[in-house]
């Protein structure tokens, strides 16, 4: 009997989420699976807006034998909510979650949470595959101490832990995404590379610090693909930090440029300040690029330098000119709540995105995901942070607010955000930005009318700051 395998990208229980973009991990594992003959389901609550009881709803109208859940932190007990729910209508269900949560708290995600039976703490395409085709539907486990890279649960409930698994090196080999299974989408996203060999304190890096390479011209043809099969007319490189390979980058334009990609579609990219360079973005320009986003995180050489960014204000600044002169748009990412951050050197990265003036800029609030630095800090109550909460409901960069600070109240931060993205845009006269953002943050407005009194006194400090 031919076997079949769902799988499920969760809603986060607390609402503030702007995740809505397609899952390509879950894609990938869908489109790897399908490729050995295996039936294939799959649900995106993101994509959906589904409720972990609507998932489930879902679910029971389908045959399956194989449940792979993946799940970023704020999404693991949403994941949780819907594994223990599928165990009702499907009680021999194998049930696997993966993602960077499981990957950063291994056996704690299955002693915490009680629907998954296997935890994947690596890449998922040829790990759930092996699972689907060592699991019986009695329930038989004994071959699952073969599989690398995995921690389950035997008939006991003693948790196993198997031997680790090596990246998958020739990326090559993988099939191309099988995104019929989701919901449509305007944009989707492609990989090029996989992992980041820089070491950001605030970020885990869940697909390694060595960089994996697709070969330009294996990229080259799932961007034919896209256009041929799904009609987009734009997609996004999602890279953690795409192009660290000059070489490579130039192969994949060239190919990129000589099949007119430009005069098709248009397509964006995660960089970094220190690559910078212009001739490449102007190159980029010509493939198609019209908009490149940074991290940028600070506005203070000091927490740049501790954040391990490897770049200062001065080369943040260059790298926009650069962008800009070349036809390209900036995105840019900021953080407040670093380490040790002072009330000072928050405003300081306000003003600084507003002196940056990206075409669109993201303000956040740090947020001490499991397997990061930042974690281990805020656990040992180091860097400034009295205290930290392992509610994942509350790992949301808009008001879930699962650390306090020494320097400053949480409530306080969170208006320095929302007047600080506010001020990005005022003082460089840009009205009609600040509008769509409101529509499109209506939800934060809505839950978080307390603010209100705070916001003109923040205006005041921003001024003279």
């Amino acid at each position: 009997m031919k076997k079949a395998v769902l799988l499920i990208n969760p809603r986060s229980n607390s609402g503030f989420t702007e995740m809505h973009v397609p899952s390509t991990g879950l894609s990938y594992v869908a489109g790897y699976l399908f490729s050995k003959g295996i039936a294939v389901h799959g649900i995106d609550a993101k994509l959906e807006n589904l409720t972990p009881e609507e998932v489930v709803s879902r679910a029971r109208a389908l045959a399956f034998d194989v449940v792979g859940i993946t799940a970023m932190t704020p999404d693991v007990k949403a994941a949780n909510i819907i594994a223990r729910g599928i165990k009702q209508i499907n009680p021999s269900a194998l049930i696997v979650v993966g993602g960077a949560h499981a990957i950063a708290m291994q056996e704690e995600t299955l002693l915490e949470f009680d629907g998954f039976d296997v935890a994947c703490v690596c890449e998922g395409e040829l790990v759930i595959h092996e699972l689907v085709e060592s699991y019986g539907k009695k329930g038989d486990t004994k071959e699952f101490d073969k599989i690398t890279g995995i921690i389950y649960r035997d008939r006991t409930g003693r948790l196993v832990r198997t031997g680790e698994r090596s990246p998958i090196e020739n990326l090559d080999l993988l099939p191309f995404p099988k995104w019929d299974l989701f919901p449509s989408v305007e944009e989707y996203p492609v990989y090029g590379e996989r992992g980041c060999p820089y070491k950001c304190n605030f970020c885990m890096r869940a697909l390694g610090s060595r960089v994996r390479k697709r070969t330009p011209a294996h990229v080259m043809s799932e961007i034919r693909w896209l256009i041929q099969e799904r009609g987009v007319s734009s997609f996004w490189f999602d890279d953690e930090t795409f192009g660290v390979d000059k070489r490579w980058l130039h192969e994949l334009l060239d190919l990129m440029i000589e099949e007119r990609v430009g005069d098709r579609l248009r397509w964006s990219a995660n960089s970094r300040v220190n690559l910078a360079d212009e001739e490449i973005y102007k190159k980029m320009r010509i493939a198609g690029c019209d908009r490149v986003c940074y991290g940028i995180e600070s506005g203070d050489d000091l927490i740049l330098k501790q954040a391990n960014k490897g770049f200062t204000t001065k080369a943040a600044l260059e790298a926009v000119r650069k962008a800009k002169n070349a036809g390209l748009k900036v995105g840019a990412f900021y953080i407040l709540g670093h380490p040790n951050e002072s009330v000072l050197q928050v405003l300081r990265t306000v003003n600084f995105a507003a002196q940056i003036n990206a075409d669109d800029s993201s303000i956040g609030i740090m947020i001490p995901y499991p397997g990061t630095e930042i974690y281990a800090l805020a656990l040992r109550g180091e860097g400034g942070y009295v205290s930290v909460s392992k509610d994942w409901d509350r790992y949301t960069k808009y008001f879930g607010n699962p650390m306090e600070f020494k320097n400053f109240s949480s409530r306080t931060l969170e208006r320095i955000q929302i007047m600080g993205l506010l001020w990005v845009y005022l003082r460089n006269g840009r009205y009609k930005v600040i509008w769509s953002e409101i529509k499109r943050r209506k939800y934060i407005i809505k839950n978080r009318l307390w603010m209100l009194p705070g916001l003109r006194r923040i205006r005041h400090i921003f001024q003279n700051s």
